[in-house]
């Protein structure tokens, strides 16, 4: 009579890849990225997003809304993705620039989207003088639109 025989398969290979996993952080932002007078685009940014009262700009959030709308598929992504680094179909960085990339779409929508509170006229005014016919918030040159990246970058 012949007899069958079954070999388990070794869970070292999955064990090893989590052992040789590295810490990689995800950074979404402008970075170094600033208007022609020398402003930062992170600070206009900032401004944007929680409004600077003294000033009488409101808030036109952007970030934070992108962030209820989408950070649970964000959050599925990850951990889908990481599912696949363990094994071994994916690597770490490529995850994260793949997550990066699809934060970036969300938030760029989530700045088309705003609409509210409309633009002053005197915002409108200026607008025209320099020949944008524009009443959308938050894109005027696109600096801030144009310049939001992200980046990955292995933890020391």
């Amino acid at each position: 009579m012949a007899s069958l025989k079954y070999k388990r398969k070794s869970n070292k290979l999955p064990t090893k890849r989590l052992k040789n996993l590295k810490e990689f952080s995800l950074s979404i932002g402008w970075f170094d990225a600033k208007y022609e007078n020398g402003t930062p685009v992170a600070q206009v940014a900032m401004i944007q997003e929680f409004g600077l009262p003294e000033k009488n700009i409101p808030p036109r959030p952007f970030m934070r809304i992108a962030k209820l709308d989408h950070g649970n598929e964000w959050d599925r992504q990850m951990a889908d993705d990481m599912k696949l680094v363990h094994k071994g179909r994916a690597t770490q960085e490529g995850v994260l620039n793949e997550l990066g990339k699809t934060i970036i779409r969300d938030i760029k929508q989530a700045i088309m989207n705003v609409v509210y509170p409309p633009l002053k006229e005197e915002t409108l005014k200026n607008r025209r003088r320099k020949g944008n016919y524009s009443d959308k918030p938050l894109i005027d040159t696109k600096r801030m639109f144009d310049s939001l990246t992200f980046k990955v970058e292995e933890k020391k």
